[in-house]
C-alpha cells in the first residue's frame, strides 16, 4: 500500500469512529428536547431509537469486517443470517414500541434514523475539507 492509500484508509476509519459519537449527540440533544416539549415517554423512545440505531451500525461495520475475512460461500451465508437476525430486532423493537403506544412509534423512528444526520453531517465536513 502506498502511503496515500494508507492515509485514506486512516481516514475511513475515523470517520466510522465519529459516526456513533456524532449520533450520540444528536440522539441526547433530541432527546432533551422532547423532554421540553412532549413527554419522558417520547424522551425515553427517542434516546432507546438512537441508541439502537448506534448499536446496529457498530454491529454491521464489525459484520463487514468480519465477513471480509471468509470465503464467498461463507460470508454469503453469514451475511444473509446476520441480516435476518438484525432484521428482526428492529422488528421486535418496532412491535413492542407500537404495543406501549402509537405516538411513540415516531419518537423511535426520530431517533433510529439520526445515524442517517451523523452521515450527512460527515459528508458536508468531508466535502469542505476537499
Amino acid at each position: 500500500m502506498t502511503i496515500k492509500e494508507n492515509q485514506f484508509i486512516e481516514e475511513e476509519y475515523q470517520i466510522l469512529k465519529r459516526i456513533p459519537k456524532i449520533t450520540l449527540i444528536i440522539t441526547i440533544f433530541l432527546s432533551l428536547g422532547s423532554l421540553i416539549f412532549y413527554s419522558p415517554l417520547i424522551s425515553i423512545v427517542i434516546l432507546s431509537g438512537g441508541i439502537l440505531s448506534i448499536l446496529n451500525f457498530l454491529w454491521l461495520k464489525n459484520s463487514v469486517i468480519k465477513l471480509t475475512t471468509f470465503g464467498k460461500k461463507k460470508a454469503l451465508i453469514q451475511g444473509i443470517v446476520l441480516y435476518f437476525i438484525r432484521f428482526l430486532l428492529i422488528f421486535i423493537c418496532f412491535f413492542i414500541i407500537i404495543k406501549i403506544s402509537s405516538e411513540s412509534l415516531l419518537g423511535f423512528a426520530i431517533g433510529f434514523f439520526t445515524i442517517f444526520f451523523a452521515v450527512a453531517i460527515e459528508a458536508i465536513f468531508a466535502l469542505r475539507r476537499k
